[in-house]
């Protein structure tokens, strides 16, 4: 039984690879996606339980994104955890909504997990 949908945009490769691993180990079903333009097209497709959101991309960036789906009535309440290298997020973006959240790479497997539950989990 899957914990649910979790949809990764990052054009980073190994990075897929490895959150992949580690949520598919965890029990949930995953998707991913190469960059935000393919991201944004896998949202609306594959509607995700769940999106883990890279910032630096080509096509489409993560703060682009984000925008784009908490302006969407239909998919603003889709959770979305940032991942990034960046430390100069709050300054590029607000993290009001409840719905958003971040973690910084490189970060502890656990506390992915965590969070990405903590999430889901109401």
């Amino acid at each position: 039984m899957s914990l649910g949908k979790i949809l990764i945009i990052d054009d980073d490769k190994a990075v897929r690879e490895v959150v992949n691993l580690l949520l598919s180990s965890e029990g949930f079903d995953v998707i991913e996606a190469i960059d935000g333009e393919d991201g944004y097209k896998k949202i609306i497709v594959d509607k995700p339980d769940l999106i883990l959101l890279d910032i630096i991309m080509p096509k489409i960036n993560g703060y682009i994104l984000l925008n784009k789906i908490t302006q969407d009535n239909e998919l603003k309440n889709i959770p979305v955890i940032l991942l990034t290298a960046t430390s100069q997020m709050a300054g590029n973006i607000s993290l009001k909504s409840h719905s958003v959240d971040n973690i910084h790479k490189p970060f502890e497997p656990d506390d992915l997990i965590n969070k990405i539950k903590k999430k889901l989990i109401k």
